[in-house]
């Protein structure tokens, strides 16, 4: 097929912007009582939001949000001095509790903090009777003496925002439980929980801020602290001292262990250890400021004592070095005694020594080519365990390390070979303590296989950028505490991290479609997980029996109001999960896909300095995306900024992406398939654009004139006589073409586009392509959903003459497109079963098709043929793409998997369907369904959907219907439905597993005017209730059109409308007695009222004055010989004049203005309307397609027509512009016509397209239509190829990038007719 090529400048960045809000909730505070204390009790200060004083006498108290209107802010200083309170709940807004607000009130027992207090000031509630205190997150300080001598304390949480507690803050209370000091504490006072027995211990959480620990924080009882490592902490002193430092007891300082290489030496070990221990002891000169800003602290190291041969599980010994003595003096510190104290100290630190010789490397390891449909390449190249040699290092060595890549030896020469994945429990039960995978840059799709490393003693495991699957049982009985999945992974599979230990799950919020596998987390620890945005699965099992939480459940927050929706994957209510919806009425979808642009873009395309600029704001969005507490405004001013970012971005020099796909994808072209000077003119154009892309100085414009070149030169390839397919390629049986000859199947290895000839070797017009005539019978692999052909052919053209084609005749192919004979009838059980066709024209003289024709492809557009009385059974099955189908008037049989599997979101049945057969619309995604009154039979799971995507919410059943079989309407959202009268059997399982929108499965109610119905067979899956009908309206408006039958506008009326009119009343009286349903009731009612406005009789002066007028006159026009009947036309002329319309340019089109001049005048005229018949002689015996009226918007509306041999006649009411369009069209045939080149795999994402521009894309809304053109920006098509590019002037570009100009502002690239 010979490829005209017309050049697109292409945008191919687009963000879509949803008009649908998806709310994001913020993780809400405790909602407290609205009852709150009456407002009168309060003095408050306006100006600093402060409550001053508490005047009431109640015991129970609640801080209201507003006083008088205003927010309370702050409770002011002793406020609350001298009462009675028991309990008291603090609003939310409140930040700041005052010196002394609660102090001496000796009958609080209970206080609630709002999630908004961020200072508890000095004595804020000294001498109180609390005894429990649960304090917020987003409390920073707690001031002096806060809670002392509350002698009924004895629990308290802090929360890990804390950053100060001061001095005395918990002396003289009686807390029992274990304290952790958190990440952002940098201070604590000394004596914070001095007289509180010897029930407490104090640890200090792994990372965070420098800490300093002041005097006698801690207790007697406690006699070792963990220190952890890398975190800077300063002890005191006398941080373990009681009021006199007396006690001698040893305090054992704990640094956890430390990895040497067994060679290392002592001062290589001693600068390890200070890099890793940052432990210091130390004292303070206090100085003159309040807030301790001129304090002066000195500070201390530690001496470590090592032993020259370190062995594994021996511990180095280290104390805290003595001052300098002018340091003790400068702070007024008494030597001895703090000298004696530091001597209790004894530092420890296990040693880990690792052998350096028995580190893994790429001979320790088997290798293998794993098959995989989940891969892109479908298959990888993997680790499949240890090798002899691995498995002896094993033996000393658990730290297992990946390597990236490796040497092998491929047909005797060394090649190195990325590692791709880890293999089936390649490394199971292997009693392995870590595990590091190093990945090659730029691999994001590196697979850790089924039970990769199940059963081994992992406590942690990174998993580095570039794993998309994580399989099932991967990690499956492990030890992980914590583990942290990144942006490129797509799944965990089944069990894959079941039976660790896991607390702390974070998914990256940049995932894309995360899919949560049964059980991936079950029996761990896990108390809540925030959610990616963008989940595509998560069942209810996902968490089974985690120990997180005392309910069992996982609190499951997400921002994503769509989790919650029926129509996903996704399931809400588990005895396992619960979620939460934060970020309320917050819509996050724009920001979320701008998000998901920016992370696609490549920083090497771009200066560093915007590049670095839209990374820092990329960040900042990022953070605002995953707050729970986002605003609207938040949202909106950072995704706003980030789009700004990415306008902004300047490309890094000339952009060469498009010129090295071209490249790419030419550079293994066949020199076989072509003649030599073609060829050879073609390689020059290819070597001068890769000489281009080593060109480090070379300028845009230079490289869209090279590329432009390289195309032009491939559109010129013209094929050797050699390679062209001829008579002699194919086998014959009479007018039918059985396959290829020896020689045509050797040509058709290297030449995959295949021309059939039209005439066997007696020149006789072929006629029928035979069974499995072109049949791809090589490797062909299946994945779940589709298929792929590894060598099939890429195209081919069917000669005009076939009338027929067998079974299988092109099965398993790679055909993307092809065009159907006009004149074919019959075409074969999967004749294009399992290509890649994209669109299909099924011609109107097909009348016979055999089973799954079309069956597992790529089509998104069909069209069936008009005179097929039933759609064959699986003829579109699997086609993932298929949306929208528009099934012809005339079909009575939907078969069997006709559409199975298609994502159909739409779907008008015409009103000549008897029966659906069953899987007829399986897995379908329609909303809404209405079934016509023709349809008497649907049978088993013939609307089943999905139970991953329910959509069918609303059903429609019309009467008429009689069955509905099993599973029918199975897995969808309908929650109730009226069914029809004439219903005789109903499935008890044709509602089965429906859901409300909560997710629950329900009954679905069944509605019913007929009381017989109440007989069917009894479901667990709906209930049948009997509904009364409404005959009032009907009666009255009986009555009204019995009344109109008495006057001149019935009498005189049209017969037609008459006889109209007293049947509709004929059948109105009769649904008195016999009502059928309440919509067949009220669709009477409202006829009737249409009946009567139709009728528009009027009594005639003299009716015999008016004899002529109602005479049918005939008037046909001599040139054209259109003719037109009617009433009315006496003393006309009829003209005729051809135009031309823009929308239907290259369609086989004629068009015509018809209006009439009358005798006298000469004058054009407006003639009555009334019911006139146009005559359209037809040309050369074409066939009609359809007739258009054309309005002076040139908006078109379709005709309802007939034809005969001669005539395309159809009735009218007023004349104006109209056309008849035909099937045999000679444009298309130009088109068609011509030697045709082989197909060379242009990708759909190249900067240039060469393409035959077609104006097809006409779309009809509302019978009106629409031209869209698609083509590129006019101001960059050099002039020769403008003339190719239809009618430019009378369309508007309405956005458009020329070639280098990388933009994200515009992103559609289409033309668009004006006044359209």
């Amino acid at each position: 097929m010979k490829i005209k090529k017309i050049l697109s400048y292409v945008a191919l960045l687009s963000i879509l912007f949803t008009a649908m809000p998806i709310s994001s909730f913020a993780n809400e505070p405790v909602s407290f009582v609205s009852n709150h204390t009456d407002e009168s009790k309060f003095i408050f200060d306006a100006k600093t939001n402060t409550i001053t004083k508490f005047t009431g006498n109640e015991t129970e108290v609640t801080i209201p949000e507003r006083i008088n209107g205003v927010e309370v802010k702050a409770i002011g200083k002793t406020a609350f001095k001298g009462t009675k309170v028991k309990s008291i709940v603090l609003s939310e807004g409140i930040e700041i509790i005052g010196n002394g607000a609660f102090a001496g009130v000796t009958t609080l027992e209970k206080i609630t903090f709002p999630s908004t207090l961020k200072k508890i000031e000095d004595m804020a509630f000294v001498k109180t009777a609390l005894k429990e205190l649960n304090f917020n997150d987003g409390l920073e300080v707690i001031g002096k003496r806060a809670f002392s001598s509350c002698s009924s304390l004895k629990k308290i949480n802090l929360p890990n925002t804390l950053t100060k507690i001061s001095d005395n803050a918990f002396e003289k209370c009686k807390i029992s439980n274990n304290i952790l000091f958190g990440e952002n504490l940098g201070h604590v006072g000394h004596k914070i929980f001095s007289g509180n027995g010897n029930d407490l211990t104090l640890n200090i959480s792994e990372k965070g801020n420098k800490l300093f620990l002041h005097d006698e924080v801690f207790l007697s009882n406690q006699e070792e602290l963990k220190i952890p490592q890398d975190r800077e902490v300063m002890l005191f002193v006398r941080a373990f001292c009681d009021g006199s430092c007396s006690s001698t007891k040893k305090i054992t300082l704990d640094c956890g262990e430390i990895e040497v290489n067994e060679d290392e030496s002592k001062d290589e070990v001693i600068k390890k250890l200070n890099d890793k221990i940052k432990l210091t002891s130390g004292f303070v000169k206090v100085g003159s400021a309040a807030d301790g800003s001129l304090d002066e602290y000195f500070e201390t190291g530690i001496d470590y004592s090592i032993e020259n041969n370190l062995t594994d599980g021996s511990v180095i010994l280290g104390k805290f070095k003595n001052f300098k003595d002018e340091d003790y003096k400068k702070a007024n510190q008494n030597k001895n005694l703090l000298e004696t104290v530091l001597n209790r100290y004894e530092i420890k630190v296990k040693v880990k020594v690792i052998t350096t010789n028995k580190e893994f490397n790429s001979e320790d390891f088997k290798y293998e080519e794993v098959k995989s449909k989940i891969i892109s390449k479908r298959s990888y190249f993997g680790i499949s365990g240890f090798s002899e040699k691995g498995l002896e290092k094993l033996k000393t060595n658990k730290d297992l390390v990946i390597p990236k890549t490796v040497i092998i030896n491929e047909n005797g020469a060394n090649v190195e070979k990325r590692i791709e994945g880890i293999c089936p429990k390649a490394f199971e039960n292997k009693e392995l303590n870590s595990v590091k995978i190093n990945i090659a840059e730029g691999y994001n799709e590196y697979i850790i296989d089924t039970g990769a490393f199940q059963k081994n003693n992992l406590k942690e495991f990174e998993i580095p950028m570039g794993v998309k699957f994580i399989e099932s049982y991967a990690f499956k009985n492990n030890k992980i505490k914590k583990l942290n999945i990144p942006q490129t992974v797509i799944k965990t599979g089944n069990e894959s991290f079941a039976y660790n230990e896991i607390e702390e799950l974070i998914v990256s919020d940049s995932v894309s479609l995360f899919q949560f596998d049964s059980f991936s987390f079950a029996h761990n620890k896990i108390k809540e997980v925030d959610l990616p945005f963008s989940i595509f699965k998560l069942l209810q099992n996902v968490f089974f029996e985690n120990e997180g939480n005392a309910d069992g459940k996982v609190v499951l927050y997400t921002r994503n109001k769509k989790h919650l929706e029926t129509s996903t994957y996704i399931n809400p209510h588990s005895d396992h999960h619960r979620f939460i919806l934060v970020g309320e009425d917050v819509n996050r979808n724009k920001l979320q896909k701008v998000l998901e642009v920016v992370k696609e873009l490549d920083r090497s395309d771009y200066e560093s300095n915007s590049f670095d600029n839209l990374q820092q704001i990329y960040k900042k969005a990022k953070a605002i995306m995953l707050n729970h507490k986002s605003t609207q405004k938040e949202i909106d001013d950072i995704t706003s900024s980030l789009s700004k970012a990415i306008e902004n971005l300047v490309p890094n020099g000339a952009n060469k992406k498009a010129l090295i796909k071209n490249i790419s994808r030419l550079s293994n072209i066949n020199k076989d398939l072509y003649t030599e000077d073609s060829y050879n003119n073609f390689l020059e154009e290819l070597e001068k654009a890769k000489s281009v892309v080593k060109d480090t100085s070379v300028k845009q414009d230079d490289i869209d004139r090279v590329l432009l070149d390289l195309l032009k030169a491939e559109g010129k390839l013209i094929l050797s006589e050699e390679a062209k397919y001829n008579i002699n390629d194919f086998i014959f049986d009479g007018t039918k073409i059985l396959g290829f000859s020896e020689l045509g199947k050797e040509k058709s290895q290297y030449n995959k586009n295949l021309i059939i000839p039209s005439k066997n070797n007696n020149g006789e017009d072929i006629t029928e392509i035979s069974d499995n005539a072109f049949e791809y019978t090589g490797e062909y692999e299946y994945t779940t959903d589709t298929g792929e052909s590894l060598n099939g052919l890429l195209s081919v053209e069917i000669p005009n003459t076939v009338k027929k084609i067998g079974k299988s005749a092109f099965q398993k192919n790679k055909l993307k497109e092809v065009s159907l004979p006009e004149k074919l009838e019959e075409i074969g059980t999967l004749a294009f079963n399992g290509n890649e066709l994209i669109s299909i024209d099924i011609p109107d003289y097909v009348v016979k098709m055999g089973e799954g024709v079309f069956s597992l492809n790529n089509i998104t557009h069909a069209k069936l043929s008009k005179n097929m009385k039933i759609v064959p059974n699986g003829i579109f099955s699997r086609n993932l793409k298929l949306k929208n189908i528009e099934i012809p008037e005339g079909v009575e049989v939907i078969g069997q998997s006709a559409f199975s599997g298609c994502p159909l979101e739409s779907i008008k049945i015409p009103n000549t369907v008897k029966r659906i057969e069953r899987y007829a619309f399986l897995s379908h995604r329609i909303s809404t369904l209405e079934i016509p009154s023709s349809v008497e039979i649907i049978e088993d799971q013939a609307f089943a959907s999905n139970k991953k995507f329910r959509y069918l919410k609303k059903l429609i059943l019309n009467e008429g219907l009689k069955t509905i079989g099993k599973d029918a309407f199975k897995s969808g959202i309908i929650e109730e439905v009226t069914i029809p009268s004439s219903l005789r059997i109903l499935d008890k399982n044709a509602f089965n597993d429906n859901m409300d929108s909560d997710k629950h499965v329900i009954k679905v109610k069944v509605y019913t005017y007929n009381k017989d119905h109440l007989k069917f067979e009894q479901s667990k899956h709906h209930e049948i209730i009997l509904k009364d009908v409404e005959l009032e309206n009907l009666k009255i408006e009986i009555e009204k059109v019995k009344a109109i039958k008495e006057t001149d506008k019935y009498t005189y009326a049209d017969e037609k409308k008459k006889s109209d009119f007293d049947n509709l009343l004929k059948y109105s009286v009769k649904a008195l007695e016999n009502p059928i349903s309440q919509i067949y009731v009220d669709n009477l009612v409202k006829s009737l009222e249409d009946s009567i406005s139709k009728l528009d009789g009027i009594k005639p002066n003299n009716p015999s004055e008016n004899l002529e007028d109602q005479l049918v006159t005939t008037l046909t026009e001599p040139k054209t010989k259109i003719s037109v009947s009617g009433k009315n036309l006496n003393d006309l002329v009829l003209v005729v004049e051809k135009v031309e319309v823009m929308t239907l340019k290259y369609k086989d089109v004629t068009a015509f203005d018809i209006y009439f001049i009358d005798k006298k005048t000469n004058k054009k005229i407006e003639i009555k309307q009334g019911d006139y018949t146009v005559f359209i002689p037809k040309e050369n015996g074409k066939i009609a397609n359809m007739v258009y009226y054309i309005d002076d918007n040139g908006n078109l509306e379709e005709k309802t027509f007939s034809q005969n041999s001669k005539f395309v006649i159809f009735k009218t009411n007023h004349f104006s512009k109209y056309a008849v369009e035909y099937r045999d069209s000679n444009i298309e045939k130009d088109i068609k016509k011509n030697q045709k080149l082989p197909k060379t795999n242009i990708s759909n994402n190249s900067l240039f397209i060469p393409a035959v521009l077609a104006i097809t894309g006409i779309v009809l809304k509302k019978k009106k239509y629409k031209a869209i053109y698609r083509v590129t920006d006019a101001s960059k098509i050099p002039d020769e190829l403008k003339k190719d590019i239809l009618d430019l002037e009378n369309y508007n570009c309405i956005t458009g990038n020329p070639i280098g100009n990388i933009k994200f502002k515009n992103f559609e690239n289409r033309w668009e007719k004006k006044n359209a």
